[in-house]
């Protein structure tokens, strides 16, 4: 038992002395997710990894494609994922969401709470085409599952709570 603590102990002290690039994986393998997405409409809780991680990828989970948050209060995200029936096909049900469904991200100890506003539907291009938000927003992005050359884009408004 004095082991473990002591093991503990140790990790917690090289963690705080290393610099935050080279934290990240090995934090990453103590607490495995970046941030959580919750669409509790669709029963959908799952973890995403930050940029640099060898897990943020569309194929393995939920990719991170862009974040910025201002003094922890606003946040911008643009989220990935498949939505056929593979196992990593997080956003399988995201067509089943109807306009002001919510959304949850909890990020460094908070919770941003977002609305759907709005579904749009582009041409696969290899990138997504949004107007400047005039407010913060939460992007998901999937392959649409009847239409190959479409993608479906769900587009939250961030709520103050």
């Amino acid at each position: 038992m004095k082991l473990i603590v002591i093991l503990f102990s140790f990790l917690g002290l090289l963690l705080n002395t290393l610099h935050f690039e080279k934290k990240v994986s090995l934090y990453q393998s103590i607490y495995p997710y970046y941030g959580v997405l919750e669409i509790p409409t669709i029963d959908l809780q799952q973890g995403f990894y930050t940029y640099n991680a060898i897990e943020n990828d569309v194929d393995k989970n939920i990719e991170l494609i862009s974040h910025n948050c201002h003094l922890k209060q606003t946040c911008n995200f643009i989220l990935a994922s498949h939505s056929g029936n593979a196992e990593i096909s997080y956003f399988k049900n995201l067509d089943k969401l109807k306009l002001n469904d919510k959304a949850i991200v909890y990020l460094d100890n908070q919770k941003y709470y977002y609305i759907l506003t709005e579904i749009q539907y582009q041409e696969k291009k290899g990138n997504i085409s949004l107007s400047k938000p005039k407010e913060s927003q939460l992007v998901l992005t999937t392959c649409n599952k009847d239409k190959q050359n479409i993608q479906n884009i769900y587009i939250f408004k961030q709520e103050k709570k």
